[in-house]
């Protein structure tokens, strides 16, 4: 890929004093990294599945089977795609370790899935670093690889590290083409990987990657007309590595299915009427299963597609809902969003059997604030990124367009179902990003740079911002009138 045509003002350069001095710090930081790796594997190492790693386990052992020549490809196919709700690429994570090892012990599990996740973070810091510098690679090593409970997750097999990791890897893809001389072949094929990678872990990332290509599109008609073009290839090129995911899920489900398929249930379960959802009261059970077994039920009987009753069901159960109500909601899925990043200590401390019970509250709560003090900064800096400007050069501009864009599709998850503590992991690479920029575009004192891209730009940012203000003070007001 070609080099950028001009550096950034933003990008420090080794040289300079901040820069010797973060790349300092960082020589003494990642000595942490296989620190905390191996505290948080003498942790976990005993610790159950929890949540829907159940279900990613089980698909991982079913595609490894599979591989190993153990089972046939309709039996893998059934478990990976269950009902709908998860895309395969934990799984598929997961899968090689179970196609070598038929039952291997739980602690092995852990130990493939901290070797593939500190890869991903590997990558992402070496990127950080060859791509803006010291500063960036000091941020990144400050948060998210600072927080306890960032390490905790590193061991499980979930998809939110490595979607976020990924995601984090296209976007730094994209900077450079967005600033560089012209959009090579090269470049579009990695972004393209990322994206594709990204979507087969978490199926929101799709959002993601549409509007990444509609900025890229949008810079490359202003610099260079070729660059159009083979984005617009790229991105058919991204559809096509979909499709057969898609392909199967539509026709598993006989309904169209991009991604997934639990938007319906989940939006009802967060937003409805637990009363009507089964059009009347739903069995009792966990998550969304029981109104999952009911939909299912109701298809054998009727013959009706199960995904149309779940739409139904959604209808009957948000009938009642008015636009206060789903406010408030909204607003309370934030707090857990944001505001609780230590959330899955409790649910990993009840089942940490290589943790003696008398140190499990301990441990706890030293979790609880190591990770707390590592986040909190780090969140103010993400939301101070998405509310100023950065206009000083086109490297600046476009490194705070990329993550506003981020995180706005991140963002939008407590608009549609209930969050889980767990999801933070997924934008801590942008918080570590926005950290960085803030550092180097508000506290160094060097010149701005070259600005090439128009001045609509900047008003753009300023439009997302004030959009960002108005959304947070609107949830804010419902949840206090609510």
């Amino acid at each position: 890929m070609s080099s950028p045509a001009h550096l950034p003002a933003n990008a420090p350069s080794r040289g300079d004093g901040y820069g010797a001095i973060a790349t300092k710090l960082s020589r003494v930081l990642v000595w942490t990294i296989p620190f905390a790796a191996v505290l948080s594997l003498l942790v976990m190492a005993k610790t159950d599945w929890r949540g829907d790693e159940y279900t990613y386990v089980a698909g991982a052992k079913a595609l490894g089977d599979w591989l190993a020549g153990r089972i046939a490809w309709n039996e893998a196919y059934a478990a990976v795609i269950g009902p709908g709700w998860f895309m395969p690429g934990a799984s598929v994570i997961g899968a090689p370790l179970f196609a070598l090892v038929e039952a291997p012990p739980q602690w092995l599990v852990r130990v493939w899935a901290l070797a593939v996740n500190l890869g991903l973070c590997l990558a992402v810091l070496r990127a950080f670093a060859r791509t803006f510098g010291p500063v960036h690679r000091l941020a990144f090593l400050l948060f998210p690889m600072l927080a306890a409970c960032w390490h905790i997750s590193l061991v499980t097999l979930m998809p939110d590290i490595p979607a976020g990791l990924v995601g984090a890897l296209a976007l730094l893809a994209a900077w450079r083409m967005a600033l560089s001389d012209e959009v090579t072949w090269r470049s579009i094929a990695a972004l393209e990987l990322f994206l594709a990678a990204a979507v087969y872990l978490r199926g929101p990332m799709l959002l993601l990657a549409l509007g990444l290509h509609a900025l890229l599109v949008l810079i490359a008609l202003l610099r260079h007309q070729h660059g159009a073009l083979r984005l617009f290839a790229g991105l058919i090129g991204l559809a096509l590595m979909i499709a057969p995911w898609s392909i199967a899920a539509t026709r598993h489900f006989g309904e169209p299915v991009l991604t997934t398929t639990n938007i319906p249930l989940v939006f009802a379960e967060s937003f409805g009427n637990p009363a009507r959802t089964c059009f009347g009261p739903c069995p009792a059970g966990q998550d969304i299963w029981p109104e999952w077994h009911y939909a299912e039920a109701l298809s054998q009987r009727t013959g009706e597609n199960s995904l149309s009753i779940q739409r139904r069901m959604m209808a009957a159960s948000t009938t009642d809902l008015t636009l206060l109500s789903y406010l408030d909601q909204v607003g309370q899925h934030f707090t857990t969003f944001l505001l609780k990043p230590d959330g899955l200590v409790p649910m990993y401390m009840e089942v940490a059997y290589g943790v003696p019970p008398a140190l499990r509250p301990a441990l706890g709560t030293v979790l609880h604030w190591l990770t707390l003090i590592a986040y909190l900064p780090f969140l103010i800096a993400l939301l101070a990124a998405n509310v100023l400007r950065f206009r000083r050069s086109d490297g600046e501009m476009v490194q705070g367009l990329l993550i506003k864009l981020g995180t706005a599709v991140l963002f939008l998850q407590p608009f549609f179902h209930h969050t889980s503590a767990r999801y933070w992991q997924t934008f801590a690479p942008l918080a570590g990003w926005s950290a960085a920029l803030l550092f180097t575009s508000l506290l160094r004192p060097v010149p701005a740079g070259p600005r090439t891209f128009p001045r609509w730009f900047d008003q753009a940012q300023l439009a997302y911002s004030a959009v960002f203000l108005a959304i947070a003070v609107t949830l804010v007001v419902a949840g206090l009138v609510a």
